[in-house]
């Protein structure tokens, strides 16, 4: 298997900046989101043209952390298809865990009737990261009544999918910021103790830019080598790949190129799985093509930025309101 890209390694000598500065840099309440699906090739470019002040964060002596989310659904998949059939009113829910720190957050993520963005969370323990407890199904309804959503019963929600990856973050001179995740991997969990088919993309990339409003410097990169924003979803395409028959022509074009070159590992156990943060370890691998699917009733086509191809206008992206929590990287 292709060995995963390091983004720390690209990044080292870029100039550092502590966790706390950062913070007070770049506290957008508000801002515009863009997601871009890169090569690893691309990303040593777009790194080698970073401007003159960008500041790479720093945490103990690392430029990347690992990360590892816990995706809930509903045995109906009402989460999942509220994506896939562009639902205007749809909500996600997810345990984030800071792998190195040992922290982790129940978080909720709602879209509403003017395509806005809302993500809010609270302090989870780790240890819960893989189930909802009666203080996180409280706070889940109570974010779902806020946002007006239902159709999405919170006692019927189970853990369905896991992401993990390492994700460095870059402040960029302008006052934008961005994330860089690599060694993406994606598994479904099927109950405690037992996880199922697990997926890596050691070649892919995810670049994530945060602005208050215009686009960054490094948008704005990105469009000038071809690269242009791209509607994604860590949990929608992660679902897409494991699961047949699902709806995805949402994100048939990411399935088919950036995603291609996904490889699947054997089973794991619990205990396998906490022995190591995600990402992507030696071990007997084979290479697995992307299904390619019918597209779904209630699903249209692509309607993101394409690599390579031009868009009315790349600069076209949702815009977030977040609480203050969103905005912190963590110790």
């Amino acid at each position: 298997m292709t060995a995963p890209v390091s983004a720390a390694e690209l990044l080292e000598g870029t100039q550092t900046i502590g966790l706390d500065e950062l913070n007070a840099a770049a506290g957008l309440l508000t801002r515009v989101d863009r997601k871009y699906l890169l090569s690893a090739s691309e990303l040593a470019a777009v790194v080698a043209a970073l401007p003159e002040g960008s500041r790479v964060l720093q945490i103990e002596g690392a430029l990347s952390s690992a990360y590892s989310s816990t995706y809930f659904d509903t045995p109906g998949w009402d989460s999942y298809l509220g994506a896939a059939r562009r639902r205007r009113r749809r909500a996600k829910i997810r345990t984030r865990s800071y792998v190195d720190a040992d922290v982790a957050f129940l978080e909720v993520k709602t879209r509403g009737s003017r395509s806005l963005t809302v993500k809010e969370r609270i302090p989870y323990r780790t240890d819960d990261a893989d189930r909802i407890t009666g203080a996180g199904a409280a706070y889940i309804a109570d974010a779902l009544t806020q946002a007006r959503i239902d159709g999405i019963e919170v006692a019927d929600l189970a853990p369905v999918l896991r992401t993990g990856y390492r994700r460095s973050t870059v402040l960029l001179p302008d006052g934008g910021r961005a994330t860089i995740d690599v060694e993406l991997s994606w598994e479904r969990v099927h109950g405690e103790g037992l996880d199922g088919d697990r997926m890596l993309v050691p070649d892919a990339v995810i670049v994530e830019t945060k602005s208050p409003s215009s686009p960054s410097v490094l948008d704005r990169i990105l469009w000038s080598r071809g690269v242009r924003p791209s509607s994604m979803s860590k949990y929608a395409t992660g679902v897409a790949m494991l699961e047949p028959g699902m709806p995805s022509n949402k994100w048939s074009r990411l399935l088919r190129q950036g995603l291609s070159g996904a490889v699947s590992e054997p089973r794991r156990s619990q205990h396998d799985r906490n022995a190591r943060p995600a990402g992507c370890e030696h071990g007997e691998q084979r290479r697995t093509p992307v299904r390619r699917r019918t597209p779904s009733a209630g699903t249209g086509p692509d309607a993101s930025g394409r690599r390579g191809n031009a868009v009315a206008d790349p600069a076209t992206a949702t815009r977030t309101a977040t609480s203050r929590t969103d905005t912190e990287e963590t110790r």
